[in-house]
């Protein structure tokens, strides 16, 4: 029997939820019945926050040398048709701690840093329609100091969550995120790093490090992506150029004249946008100066969130002051630095084009790419000579470019590769896919990238050491190299992978290894099969030589560059006598999981398949990263000790495993 007015509750609450619980010939009936009960009435609460465009249900605020600054409000609403109940407002831990920097898990319990100034007295009941608004504060507690190796604030970065507790049907815990910035002092070292800036609007974004200086070398920083021309992803919408942080030289007139330019050669055209105020065009009244908008802070620098300065008038970005509709392709310009190189020449040689401007796709708390949003990081100055100041950190200006695309798809890390669904037996050749030493195509796509690959070169494939052989068996030889991912090393050679979407269920990836192992007898040769977006995050399952030269079976996982063995290294079985040895990864991305497991097959003895005892598991931003839409996972050998060893693969797959 149907309980019509939990239907009717239900209907209000839920209802394409209700509708899909039904068929259409009972559903008619049901809702004549139901709707004739009148609506069931219900409190709700709506939370706005002031930059919901650029990051929703979230507080940023930043400041220098703990200086308490302009607090921002929050509005509370009920749009239920019923009265609502505020019974508790509490500050407490961020629930992003799980994105935490190793070892600075304290940042995100600084409810300290945070007050509500003149909080309601609660409980508080709101009528329908009627409003509150909620005033929050920073004010950092922690002295600031400079760390080294690397180079980046300590105690700078703040984060709590302001949970709003209500008799609301849907979401009695509403979780607002509080992040803070404080720094030491004005310029130089003192500034927050990039990462650090990323973090404060709860990106989980791998830059690639927290060092203030990334270096102006055109290699790959973390997930940079690499696009000196961008196109509109929606043309029904506008491109967005949202000003995120300026922490460049500070200027008494307006700076970062901040425009967008088509493709030379397109006919298209561009035009600027809006720059910022410097210290004699601030928003303060005559003589009086405010607060982070001053002539310490350089007008609207030093700063998250600063102001645009536009038509003679300093204000808070609005949709239309930041938006653009590009009808070919474009690219970024800020003070005269665009984001393809070959415009940037450097004033001390004029030859050298610079590399002053890179984009990281935007990631949110779980690693899940924000479809069609870019990091876009800026270092000013054309010339390489650091006396001018220029010191390639990044964060000069800092902005988030939204409803874009790269102009070539094939960088676009949004679009979906294929589901798990590979098999290379090495008994043909798969043609598109990288080339052996004989110019057979070997069925791997790419390279995982290592330090040494630059924007017009790939030092990280070596042909020459591959070789393929189709007949009999079917196999792929690879002769190691000492270049290795372990750590910052991040020199692997030939680590060989395919794309796929890791999105939408359990996969396994495998290789199978041709024995004999025993040429694996120096500290650390090894071979195997490896998952993972890159050389600093990455997981492997590997026959490795260890101290004692013996071989033997290391499951092993890297985030950011920080790895270690899990679990204990299991004895290779006979591996003299060894004919085949397979390494599988289960990885399960609802649970964020990988597993390891091996067999070992020779004459007289098969293993059968061994789960190894430890799981790997990953939390916060991880998650995302490692299983996405252009998941990476392949084969890797290396030889650290420099004695190089020829290991032999006949097999190598990506499956879905239910």
């Amino acid at each position: 029997m149907v309980d019509f007015k939990e239907l009717n509750s239900l209907l209000y609450l839920y209802p394409l939820t209700v509708i899909a619980m039904f068929p259409l010939s009972r559903l008619s009936g049901l809702l004549a019945v139901a709707l004739s009960i009148p609506v069931l009435a219900e409190g709700q609460l709506q939370i706005t926050t002031p930059i919901p465009k650029i990051v929703a249900n979230r507080l940023v605020f930043s400041t220098v040398k703990k200086e308490t600054r302009a607090p921002q409000t929050i509005t509370l609403k009920n749009i239920g048709n019923s009265a609502l109940t505020v019974t508790a407002l509490t500050l407490g831990n961020s629930p992003e701690i799980n994105n935490a920097v190793s070892g600075r898990t304290v940042d995100y319990q600084r409810a300290s840093d945070f007050r509500l100034v003149t909080p309601p007295m609660l409980p508080l009941t709101l009528a329908p329609n009627s409003t509150i608004t909620l005033i929050v504060e920073f004010v950092p507690q922690r002295t600031v100091s400079l760390s080294n190796n690397p180079t980046h604030s300590k105690n700078g970065e703040c984060y709590a969550a302001l949970t709003i507790v209500s008799d609301d049907p849907i979401q009695s815990n509403f979780i607002l995120n509080l992040a803070g910035l404080n720094t030491i002092t004005y310029e130089g070292n003192n500034e927050p790093s990039l990462a650090e800036i990323s973090r404060a609007y709860g990106w989980s974004t791998h830059v690639g490090q927290e060092n203030n200086v990334l270096g102006g070398a055109k290699t790959w920083v973390g997930e940079e992506v690499y696009s000196p021309y961008w196109v509109r992803a929606d043309a029904a919408n506008p491109v967005r150029l949202w000003p995120l942080a300026a922490f460049s030289k500070r200027v008494p007139d307006p700076y970062g004249y901040s425009s967008f330019y088509a493709k030379p050669g397109s006919g298209g055209n561009g035009f600027i946008l809006y720059s910022f105020a410097g210290t004699n065009n601030d928003d303060s009244p005559t003589g009086i100066e405010v607060q982070g908008s001053n002539d310490l802070s350089g007008g609207e620098n030093q700063k998250l969130l600063p102001k645009i300065f536009k038509q003679g008038s300093s204000f808070t970005p609005t949709p239309g002051s930041v938006s653009f509709n590009p009808t070919r392709a474009f690219g970024i310009r800020n003070d005269g630095i665009s984001s393809d190189d070959n415009l940037n020449i450097d004033a001390v040689n004029g030859v050298d084009t610079l590399h002053n401007w890179r984009f990281w796709s935007v990631r949110d708390p779980q690693g899940k790419l924000v479809p069609n949003q870019w990091l876009a990081a800026k270092d000013n100055g054309n010339t390489s000579d650091p006396e001018t100041g220029k010191n390639f950190d990044y964060q000069d200006e800092v902005f988030l470019l939204t409803n874009a695309k790269p102009e070539i798809s094939a960088q676009d890390p949004n679009l979906p590769a294929p589901l798990p669904a590979l098999v290379l037996n090495f008994n043909q050749t798969y043609p598109g896919t990288l080339t052996d030493v004989d110019g057979e195509a070997t069925g791997f796509t790419a390279t995982q990238r290592n330090k040494n690959d630059t924007f017009s070169s790939t030092a990280s494939y070596v042909p020459s050491l591959l070789d393929l052989d189709t007949t009999g068996l079917g196999t792929l030889s690879v002769t190691t190299t000492s270049g290795s991912n372990g750590s910052t090393d991040n020199t692997l050679n030939n680590g060989l992978n395919v794309s796929f979407d890791g999105r939408a269920g359990r996969f396994t990836v495998s290789t199978r290894l041709v024995g004999p192992l025993a040429d694996l007898n120096l500290p650390f040769q090894q071979g195997g099969v490896v998952f993972g977006p890159d050389q600093d995050n990455f997981v492997k399952l590997v026959a490795v030589a260890q101290s004692n030269g013996t071989p033997g079976i290391q499951f092993y996982g890297e985030q950011k560059a920080v790895g270690s063995t899990l679990g204990s290294i299991v004895m290779v079985p006979n591996p003299s006598t060894i004919e085949t040895l397979d390494l599988v990864l289960t990885a399960d991305p609802s649970l964020g999981t990988v597993q390891a497991a091996y067999r070992a097959v020779g004459p007289g003895f098969d293993t059968g398949l061994v789960t190894l005892p430890t799981t790997w598991t990953l939390t916060g931003g991880a998650v995302g990263r490692f299983f996405t839409q252009q998941s990476r996972a392949g084969i890797m050998t290396t030889s650290k000790s420099g004695t190089v060893v020829n290991l032999v693969f006949d097999r190598f797959a990506v499956e879905t495993n239910p």
